[in-house]
Formats: C-alpha cells, structure tokens, sequence
C-alpha cells in the first residue's frame, strides 16, 4: 500500500486510486488510464501540461501498486451506483438483447437484422423505437467503451425532469396503459369527423359549398370556405379584372351584393394598366434569365440545400398557354389587392370581410406611388389625344345617330345616383 503522502500527491495530480477494483483514474478525462510502462506520466503530460517536477516520484508509486490493465477489468454488475470519477454517458440499448450503442442507425439495423420476428410488415407490425431505451446512463472503464459498459443507477429529485422520464418508462410497461400514438390517432379523426360535419351543415346554408370543386380535402384543409365567409364573391370576382387596354373613357363598375355601385376612377384604372404591363415585362425578363442561365445554376436553384443541386435543372413550364394563364393569375392577384387597397377600410371590410393590415397597406402604397406610373399615364394621355383628333369627326357623327336611334340624351355608365368612387 502507498503512505498519505503519496496519496496526497495522487490528489495533486488529479489522480484517483480506486482501491477496490484496483484502477487509476484520471479525474479531468474520467476514464482509466493503463499503468504500463510510462503511460501515465505521458498522458499527464500531454493532455494536461503538468510539469516534470510536479510528476516525480509517480512511476515509483505504480510500480508498489502493480495494477493490471484496465482493458482486462471486468464490467461492474449493471445496476451499480454511479461512480464519482467515471465519465456518465447515456446510450441507446435494445430491450431485447444486452445490445447497446450510440448510434441511433446502428441501433435501428440492429433490431430488424437480428430480431426479425418483431417486424412484421402491414397494420400488425410494430415501431422499432419502441425496442429501444435510450433512458439509461452508463459508465465504463476505458473512454468510448461501450461494448463493456454497465448501466448505473442515478438518483433523482422528485420533481426533476429524470424522475419524469423514469415514471412515463415506468409506465410504458403497464399493460394497460394508453398508447399515445393511438391517442394521437385517435384525435385526429374525430378532428377529421367534426370537420367533415361542420362542412356539411355550412352547405346547407352555403349553396357555393355544395359544389364538388369547394369539397375537396384541400379545399378542407387550407379553409378558404371560411376565409371568405363574410365575403362579398361576385364583387371580389369583378375585382379581379383586368384593365381593359380600349376602354380609357369609362371606370370599372363594381355591383356588390346589397345594390350598392362602386366605380374605380379611369385613372386608376390607367394606372393599374401600366402596373400590369410592368408585370409583363417583368414575366418575360424572369424567362429570358432562366433561358439563358447555366445548368449547373438551375440545378443549384431547384435543389433544397446549398451543398447539393438538383439531379435536373429548373426549367419553365413547357406550354406558352401555360405560362401565359400563370401570368393571367398573378396579375388578376395584385388588381385584387390594388383595388381594395383604394377603398376606404369600411368598404374593403364589406367586400373582402376584413381590412388590410398595416405591412399590407405600406406594400401596396409603395407599388401604387411609383413615379413611372405616372410617366406611363402621361404617355398614354398623348397617344389617346391623337387617336381621338384623328377620329373626331366619325366619334361624333356614330353618335349622333345613336342619340337619334335611342332617344336618350344621357347614357353614360358613370351617372349613377348610388355609385361610390373606390
């Protein structure tokens, strides 16, 4: 046996001499370091800078231990109390066998590999995790031993998140316990059901449900039937129009469903034409650059990460009528938007069944005050004053017939006594 002095000296060095299973320990690493030969003193050397001074005297004290190696030690018995200077590490162990590892992918080949008659394929088969304990701590001798690792038992607070996770461990094996995936099923279809029945009740009241189109599981899902449930339809419908490239002379008129006219002004309207015809260019720039861009870039740009392109490039949609309807759409999206963003937020709020908010209107204010709308409405106004020179005479004489024809003085569109300007 070594004298006090030399455990003290064990102590400076961060050593620790288990005397029961005839090991030392180094307590800044926590795992068992081989006596033989000068490994200790190198180890303390190289990975904790001790000096030489500070480690004379040492091999003499392991030469009087003669310990054996740790690599021969057996295991200790699992359920062993935690040792204070041995690094604790928790594992993925199969409840099947004593296999264990850190690795989940080892751990979920393993199971079907070598307990195949568990995995049975079909509604009758089972989930591999639920073979798997990771809740358990171990220890073992040598660093990242785990083939010779013991589990340990690790005292808990009552309250601490480890006592949790030991009661739901310890309830998972009661037989009648409640599995919480079949809960979870089981949640999801009565959501399922209830949401099957409400749909059926609205279509009672809604004829627009009862259209196979609007019964769809995503229509269902994404809930656009509630969305525009206090909507105005028709009138959101109107306000998707396009501006008309001939009708400069007349605004868009809106019928909404209680009887009320709204009119969106022929400046605006001209406006939103010069919007829509900077969309266009735009459209047809986008296409151009992707025409032109390299493939290995439109791989880049389809694939999910950064590191990895996509086995094919981005490409456009094959069909110009395709790409021409997508176009359509985009367009039709932002008169929709212009559109309520004119209204006054009582009028938006009866037509869409709510207000913009506030990102939306400073959005949509910073498109509409562009200044090259307005160098397009200039251009617009001269080209129209030279048709119309050009055409005055057979203007007014086409309508001095139908003056004669109709009998009415008065047929403009936009005299109406109900009619609102957007």
């Amino acid at each position: 046996m070594i004298s006090t002095k030399q455990r003290q000296q064990l102590d400076v060095l961060e050593l620790h001499l288990d005397e029961e299973n005839r090991v030392i320990i180094c307590k800044l690493c926590q795992f068992a370091i081989k006596p033989a030969g000068n490994r200790v003193t190198r180890h303390l050397a190289d990975k904790h800078g001790i000096s030489r001074h500070a480690r004379v005297g040492l091999r003499k004290i392991l030469t009087i231990l003669e310990l054996p190696d740790p690599a021969k030690l057996p295991p200790r018995p699992d359920g062993s109390p935690l040792h204070p200077y041995l690094e604790r590490r928790t594992c993925l162990c199969c409840k099947l066998c004593a296999f264990k590892t850190t690795s989940l992918d080892l751990i979920s080949r393993h199971i079907p590999k070598t307990h195949a008659e568990i995995c049975r394929p079909g509604r009758t088969g089972v989930w591999i995790r639920d073979y798997i304990d990771s809740t358990s701590s171990f220890q073992s001798w040598q660093a990242n031993d785990i083939m010779n690792a013991w589990r340990i038992d690790v005292p808990v607070a009552p309250n601490s998140e480890g006592a949790g996770l030991q009661r739901l461990a310890a309830k998972g094996t009661e037989p009648d316990m409640v599995d919480p995936r079949e809960a979870l099923i089981k949640r999801i279809r009565e959501q399922e059901i209830r949401a099957s029945s409400g749909i059926g009740e609205n279509s009672e009241a809604d004829p627009a449900l009862s259209q196979p189109a609007l019964m769809t599981n995503w229509m269902r899902r994404t809930r656009w039937h509630q969305t525009f449930l206090e909507a105005d339809r028709p009138a959101l419908v109107a306000l998707s129009a396009l501006p008309h490239p001939y009708q400069h002379q007349r605004p868009l008129r809106i019928q909404l469903s209680n009887g009320m006219t709204l009119d969106s002004a022929v400046r605006d309207e001209m406006t939103l034409r010069a919007i829509m015809s900077a969309v266009d260019r735009l459209m047809d720039r986008a296409g151009d650059t992707i025409r032109n861009t390299d493939v290995a870039i439109r791989r880049w740009l389809r694939g999910r990460f950064p590191e990895r392109p996509y086995k094919a490039p981005f490409e456009l949609v094959s069909s110009s009528h395709s790409e021409k309807q997508y176009q359509r759409l985009l367009k039709r999206c932002i008169c929709i938007w212009v559109r309520l963003w004119n209204m006054p937020p009582s009028v938006a709020q009866l037509v869409a069944g709510r207000t913009l908010t506030s990102e939306q209107r400073y959005a949509l204010q910073t498109l509409w005050c562009d200044a090259n709308w307005e160098e397009e409405n200039i251009d617009g106004d001269v080209s129209m004053e030279d048709n119309e020179s050009e055409g005055s005479e057979e203007e007014s004489e086409e309508e001095s017939e139908a003056e004669f024809e109709s009998g009415d003085d008065d047929d403009s569109v936009c005299g109406s006594d109900n009619a609102s300007d957007i």
